[in-house]
């Protein structure tokens, strides 16, 4: 259990940001976690084993509300593959304004590391055929779902699929699904949401989904790349294919 204070700020004169029309404010952060881990690592990500952080944290100052961290992995190795799980749940939550969760930049359900396909090249092309606005990715609480399999698939000999150690690498199958909301857009309800050109939609905001293929390369064991295939569906219906590439995210 570890317990840690932390104070945001912002490090400009108060002057400059008064002229940016921008207005200061301070964030203290007190929190608690307990953490586990007993993970045997591959090339690029776990093989076996679990990992949890289960935290609680209070923010004092302008925007003073408690978060929310429920994070839960399982892996199961059934050589040649692994099963991979996670469970994730983030969440603020206890302001005494719900408008203060809008001052702070929302969570956001697209980031490479939670979902793929939903992040740089692979979201513009998704906004701009008015499929998909960012602000269905956005809010002050988000839960997330991810299944992989995970196939060593250069590497060591005893380990993958072909024997070639200067480029380790696995082969993924990924389901992931999140959603996000927060006190204006309730789960199963129907919201307005603005696109990339200006179009406005009413849409009932339901979890996203994104399935498809990936190959993690371990880069001289520094740098971690995945290119992946993957296939949208939201808005009740599966989207195009989009392909994309996400760097320095290792298999979580």
């Amino acid at each position: 259990i570890k317990i840690h204070i932390t104070d945001y700020g912002i490090g400009m004169s108060k002057d400059i940001l008064e002229n940016l029309d921008y207005k200061p404010f301070n964030l203290q952060q007190l929190y608690i976690a307990y953490v586990g881990d007993n993970t045997t690592f591959g090339a690029t990500s776990p093989l076996n084993g679990y990992r949890y952080r289960f935290e609680f944290s209070r923010y004092f100052g302008n925007f003073a509300h408690n978060s929310i961290t429920a994070d839960y992995r399982k892996y199961k190795f059934m050589k040649p593959f692994t099963l991979a799980t996670r469970l994730y749940y983030y969440g603020r939550l206890g302001a005494s304004d719900a408008n203060n969760y809008n001052k702070l930049y929302p969570m956001f359900l697209g980031y490479p590391w939670y979902m793929h396909g939903l992040w740089g090249r692979a979201l513009s092309t998704q906004t701009s055929t008015l499929s998909l606005s960012e602000e269905q990715l956005k809010g002050s609480q988000m839960g997330l779902a991810n299944f992989e399999i995970r196939l060593p698939f250069t590497g060591a000999k005893k380990l993958s699929l072909i024997n070639f150690q200067y480029v380790p690498s696995d082969l993924n199958i990924f389901f992931d699904m999140g959603i996000a909301w927060d006190d204006k857009k309730a789960i199963g309800k129907e919201s307005q949401y603005s696109f990339s050109d200006g179009s406005k939609q009413t849409l009932k905001l339901n979890p996203i989904i994104s399935t498809g293929i990936s190959l993690r390369i371990n880069a001289l064991g520094y740098l971690i790349i995945e290119p992946y295939l993957a296939f949208p569906i939201y808005n009740g219906k599966r989207q195009s294919a989009v392909t994309g590439i996400n760097f320095m995210v290792p298999g979580w």
